[in-house]
């Protein structure tokens, strides 16, 4: 067992596999064989195959703390979030120093948009680990997600200060201080680093995309100069420079360069798809398309090239059967990802197939469990399609599923209203206030839903109490004011629209 771990972390995973082997052989029944399996397969970056080897050791060990872990980074890996926090706060349950398992279960919590918990998760790590440099760019991370950039850039500077010359740290520092409006030291710290990196080139793309964003074209090329020079056979500084002229509507010298960077590597998608954006501007979708079947002759389980071959075939009106074919070929490849499976079913929905799109909706749920995005789509699947209390169901999984994000109570406000309940709605809008109060939609639905209910002046409260919460801000008194109106109390409406 050490042995083959230590073969694994040394990289060396032809040996590993044999040593696995070996021991199996020995030690049939020993469920660590299992576990190695998992560990093996992670680190080959097969998190399908590791996922179903790591199963019968959390089956058969009660709180196997090690094999837990390596759960939690599979669902990780795997976009199950839901399931990795499970798995990781059981791990930080039992072990709570571990580094490792904050880090992740933090990272876990900002891909689901709370930040609050990240950060909550994160504060007995600053602790234990104040000049941990990993631990101070996860805190980075999540003050960036909360909004709280002053946190942010002090965070990312105490990591500076531990990693002088990572310049991975160094970029993010200045992504978040252009976030922050000091775009002139940011640029100027970009410039400067992008000299120094000559490995990760994040710091030459950040500056790249800054000048993009400017709309500094020419500074942007001359970005994308110095990168060329680091990579003179690499396909990125030529599509990049495509897609630049694209944004100064140079389209003939924009397809000189992505050429240049498909000939470099046919399979470069990148710029397949600028390509294929100019063909359809051009009106010639079948050469959009071709330019995806050609990648996929090479690569026929490449997702992305399956999804842009599908956009293709939507630009080109192609028939829906062709259509839906591809998307259908994109979930057999790649049957763990979420992706394939969102676009069918938003193409479904558009088309107005709302019966195929809860059919593919309710398979993309059974596959992948407790995703998010998959149950946000099943609900409103079910909504289009009548089906309103399976709705309100999914959407009450969705809201335990993430009890920080405002979005499931604002869906359950709507099916609870589509089943024409009356204090439900109002109740699920509450609940999205208490957790985003800036919201005034929500604010304005709850009036909504109470003046729908035939309560006028319980809808009055709710303007007056905006107008406390927000007494220098003219939306209260407007919403009283429109409130008024439309019960044609026309004097004291016009006295809420002159304060």
């Amino acid at each position: 067992f050490s042995m083959a771990s230590l073969l694994i972390g040394s990289g060396k995973f032809d040996l590993a596999n044999a040593a696995i082997a070996d021991m199996k052989k020995v030690f049939p029944r020993d469920i660590r064989g299992k576990y190695l399996e998992a560990l093996l397969a992670f680190r080959q970056n097969e998190p399908a195959k590791a996922r179903d080897a790591i199963l019968p050791v959390l089956n058969a060990i009660p709180d196997p703390g090690p094999a837990m872990l390596l759960a939690g980074a599979l669902e990780y890996q795997l976009g199950s979030l839901s399931t990795a926090a499970d798995y990781l706060r059981k791990v930080i349950a039992k072990f709570p120093n571990n580094l490792y398992a904050r880090n992740l279960l933090a990272a876990t919590y900002l891909r689901q948009g709370q930040p609050g918990k990240a950060e909550d998760v994160l504060a007995p790590a600053l602790v234990q680990a104040p000049n941990d440099p990993t631990i101070l760019r996860a805190a980075g991370e999540a003050a960036l997600a909360g909004n709280k950039l002053k946190d942010a850039a002090a965070y990312y500077d105490r990591a500076l200060a531990l990693e002088k010359d990572n310049s991975a740290i160094k970029t993010r520092l200045a992504q978040i201080r252009i976030a922050s409006g000091d775009t002139d030291r940011a640029l100027a710290d970009l410039e400067a680093t992008s000299v120094l990196d000559t490995t990760q080139h994040q710091s030459d793309l950040a500056l790249i995309s800054t000048y993009l964003t400017r709309k500094d074209y020419d500074k942007a090329l001359v970005a994308v100069a110095a990168l060329e020079k680091k990579l003179p056979a690499d396909p990125l500084p030529y599509s990049l420079k495509g897609t630049i002229y694209v944004a100064k509507k140079d389209n003939k010298s924009a397809r000189i360069y992505l050429e240049k960077s498909l000939s470099l590597q046919p399979t470069y998608l990148p710029a397949a798809r600028v390509l294929a954006g100019l063909d359809i501007v051009d009106k010639n979708t079948a050469a959009a398309i071709g330019r995806f079947e050609s990648i996929l002759l090479k690569e026929p389980n490449n997702e992305g090239a399956l999804l842009a071959l599908a956009e293709a075939q939507l630009a080109a009106k192609s028939p829906r059967k062709e259509i839906n074919a591809t998307f259908e070929r994109a979930i057999k490849a790649n049957p763990s990802s979420a992706d394939p499976r969102l676009a069918q079913i938003s193409y479904l929905s558009k088309s107005g197939d709302f019966k195929a799109a809860l059919a593919a909706a309710q398979e993309a749920n059974a596959a992948i469990q407790n995703d998010p995005k998959i149950l946000d789509v099943l609900g409103l699947a079910q909504l289009a399609a009548g089906e309103t209390n399976q709705a309100i169901e999914t959407f009450n999984k969705l809201a335990r599923a993430q009890p920080d994000s405002p979005l499931p109570q604002l869906r359950l406000a709507a099916a609870g209203y589509a089943a024409k309940q009356i204090d439900a709605p109002i109740e699920a809008l509450r609940k999205a206030l208490a957790i985003s109060p800036d919201m005034l939609e929500i604010q304005r639905g709850i009036i909504g839903l109470q003046l729908a209910a035939g309560k006028p002046e319980e809808a009055l409260k709710e303007t007056k109490a905006l107008q406390k919460t927000r007494p220098k801000d003219a939306i209260g008194f407007a919403m009283e004011g429109e409130l008024l109106e439309n019960q044609k109390k026309f004097a004291e409406a016009a006295g809420a629209y002159a304060e």
